[in-house]
């Protein structure tokens, strides 16, 4: 117990920031966080299981187009993760390397290269940012969720309109991207929620796009199904 009081301490603690964006190349952003029993349902021989928890994982903060094609690899800019100081802890807990033997810091340096440099040239605020967003939005989703009578299971699918509208009531109306991958042979699993925001502020607003890899009803798998695998 004090070591979760020690992390919502953490994450309640940090003034929210945003940075001034210099790459006009964009239209939105997408903080794209994925349910991290998913990942490993999906890659069960590349997973590490003792990071595997019932939580959103950060994936990445995505400038995006609505039209064109993202942004990628947008500038040449040596990621030093000492920069980052205390901000290492708290990354740690909200985005972990879920590839077995792979350090934490060696998906940030991923993001950041391929997706942080169409934003800003200053890591530190990429990640200040990616901070910010998670604890506002969804550090209490899924505790949140469980209020709602969704809770993590490996028995009983979720109708995806339930999902919908249960984010979208979390997200103060806003309509997110939900995306999912095969679970067995004809069902799919909650995979990822994608939540948009505009790059003026940011200021949350609807996703455009959907997603069409969800069936009508859907998993919300536990850690365990994944801690009972060979």
């Amino acid at each position: 117990m004090k070591a979760i009081k020690a992390w919502v301490l953490i994450l309640t603690s940090v003034l929210v920031y945003y940075p001034i964006f210099v790459s006009p190349s964009f239209d939105y952003l997408k903080l794209s966080v994925q349910w991290s029993p998913s990942y490993c349902n999906n890659y069960p021989g590349y997973c590490d299981k003792n990071k595997v928890a019932d939580n959103f994982n950060i994936h990445g903060l995505w400038p995006s187009n609505f039209s064109n094609p993202q942004p990628q690899y947008c500038a040449r800019s040596t990621f030093d993760p000492t920069k980052l100081g205390s901000k290492q802890t708290t990354l740690t807990y909200i985005w972990k390397n879920l590839e077995r033997g792979k350090p934490d810091s060696k998906f940030w340096r991923y993001e950041w290269t391929k997706h942080g440099t169409c934003m800003t040239q200053d890591q530190v605020e990429y990640f200040q940012l990616v901070i910010d967003l998670y604890k506002i939005y969804v550090f209490t989703l899924y505790p949140k969720l469980i209020n709602m009578g969704v809770e993590a299971n490996a028995t009983s699918p979720y109708p995806l309109q339930k999902l919908n509208t249960n984010f979208k009531g979390l997200l103060n109306g806003n309509t997110p991207e939900i995306t999912c991958t095969r679970w067995q042979s004809s069902s799919t699993q909650l995979a990822e929620i994608r939540i948009c925001f505009s790059k003026n502020g940011p200021t949350i607003m609807n996703c455009l796009t959907s997603g069409n890899s969800c069936k009508k009803d859907v998993y919300l798998l536990p850690s365990t199904t994944v801690k009972l695998m060979g």
